[in-house]
Order: C-alpha cells, then structure tokens, then sequence
C-alpha cells in the first residue's frame, strides 16, 4: 500500500527533498512565480506569489492578498471563485507548523507560510440575486423579503424558516454558495 503525496512529501531524503526543488525552480508551469533559495518562512515571498497565481488562474476575480502578521497570508474576494477553489490554489503555499527541512518542496521555492487563509465574501448584487431565487423556489415560506445588507450585517441569524432545520442566515449563505459553485462552472 503506498501512501500518499503528502506523507511522502513530509518523509523525503534531503537528496530527494533538493530534486523537487530543482524541479519546481526550472519548471516552466510556474515561471511567473519568484523562487528563492532562501528558506522563506515570514509569508512575504508566499504572498507576492500567491496574488500573481491568483491573477494568472482566475483573472477575472480581484483578489486582496495580504500579510496580517508574519508567517501568515490572508487571501479576501467578493464573488467570483468558491472558496474551495481557491484554497484549492493556494493551500500549497502553508508550511507545516513544525520544521520540516525535507518536507513540502513548494513553499522551499516559492516560499511559504504557516497560516494561508481564505475570505470570500458577497456583493449586494449576487445576495438580491440568490434571495430572489430561494423566494421564486418558495423556499422562505411566508417570510418577508429580506435585505442582502441585513444579511451582510448578521440580522437573520437565528430568524426561523418555516420547515427548515436552517435558519434564514444559513439558508441564505448556502444558497449562495451553491449559486457560486453553478456560476464558477460556467466561466
């Protein structure tokens, strides 16, 4: 039984660790990104790389890629891309909390660090779109039309839905996210 990528990645020889390196710097996938030598833990290297793979794998989603803290990365959209895609993209850049010299080679090159969050949030627009259809669906009963700017301001927290085990807020988030995941598809 063999195991994983990622267990492997942790069990690496230093030999087998400076392969993956060398390979990862020359690859011409991801020439675009800055590579150093350098072991990079304060999340400056992993950030600068992570708003250009964003720009270049989803181009038509705005990301704000910031540096909270040292060894920490915080990644915030409105719309556009799920947060599973998106982690998807940049959950390479985390390095494990405890030194690992041959471990994951991606945040060796391209630097890393031990906190790599995703924010996705929701404009106006997209939450009157999605509250329209749960009510063309009849799926808030008798309940009145609720604003996307209660909802951004957690008012519906807690307002029951007649025969559903959501509440309103709930409802709501996971009709959207749904929605997101529907029209993510069709770009």
């Amino acid at each position: 039984m063999s195991s994983s990528p990622a267990l492997q990645a942790l069990s690496m020889t230093p030999e087998a660790h400076a392969t993956a390196c060398a390979r990862l710097r020359h690859s011409p996938r991801y020439a675009f990104l800055e590579t150093t030598t350098r072991d990079e833990r304060d999340g400056a290297l992993a950030a600068a790389n992570i708003a250009k793979l964003l720009s270049v794998e989803l181009p038509s989603v705005g990301f704000d890629v910031t540096r909270p803290h040292a060894s920490a990365v915080h990644v915030r959209w409105i719309d556009g891309a799920t947060e599973y895609t998106v982690y998807g993209l940049i959950k390479r850049f985390q390095r494990a909390a405890i030194d690992e010299p041959c471990g994951d080679p991606w945040p060796s090159v391209f630097g890393g660090a031990e906190f790599v969050m995703c924010y996705r949030s929701y404009s106006s627009a997209f939450l009157v779109e999605v509250i329209d259809e749960l009510y063309r669906r009849r799926e808030l009963g008798n309940l009145p039309l609720p604003s996307p700017e209660a909802f951004l301001a957690g008012q519906l927290a807690g307002v029951p839905v007649p025969g559903r085990n959501e509440d309103l807020h709930a409802l709501i988030e996971l009709k959207a996210a749904a929605t997101a995941m529907v029209w993510e598809s069709w770009t």
